[in-house]
């Protein structure tokens, strides 16, 4: 019997490699509860950095920023409606989410809340810079926003997946605390 194998070198001799990979580290589910000025509480992730904006006219701007997922943001706005309004305010915000989503195959989850909200999430799995939707819609406000991943052009779909799976878990937890 022949046994074959490394001879010579040390344990410690290393071969490089042609690249490296970026590990991403995923915070903990960890939440607290915002309070915004339009009377509405969110919960956010403790690990996101959290910037109420200033109101653009009717809306509430709400920054959700995850520094340790390379600056991923949640752009979310909080804006009032009317049964007057509410029909126009909600088809513009699904139409910008199939615009953002690019005709690229998306994943929709809906559920609705306790306190009356119909919720949908849309993620968006390859090739957007939205690659999560989402908009909560109830008789007093719409609650709508997307997240905005700041990478290279290199990085691939699949890298950014830990930061979509976050994110998507983040948002259901902030639509069902509406």
């Amino acid at each position: 019997m022949a046994a074959t194998g490394c001879s010579g070198g040390s344990k410690h001799d290393s071969t490089p490699r042609p690249r490296a990979y970026h590990r991403i580290e995923i915070p903990a589910a960890h939440y607290d509860t915002l309070h915004l000025s339009s009377g509405i509480n969110i919960v956010t992730n403790s690990a996101a950095l959290t910037r109420e904006k200033r109101p653009d006219g009717p809306s509430e701007w709400i920054d959700i920023v995850y520094p340790t997922l390379g600056d991923a943001t949640i752009y979310c706005s909080v804006t009032p409606v009317t049964q007057a309004t509410i029909a126009s305010i909600v088809d513009n915000r699904l139409e910008r989410m199939a615009l953002n989503s690019g005709g690229y195959t998306s994943d929709l989850m809906e559920f609705s809340t306790p306190s009356g909200y119909d919720c949908r999430i849309l993620v968006t799995g390859a090739g957007t810079a939205t690659p999560v939707q989402f908009i909560g819609v109830s008789e007093k406000n719409v609650v709508s926003g997307a997240l905005m991943v700041h990478v290279a052009d290199s990085f691939q779909p699949d890298s950014l997946a830990p930061v979509v799976d976050c994110v998507e878990r983040d948002v259901e937890t902030l639509l069902r605390s509406l």
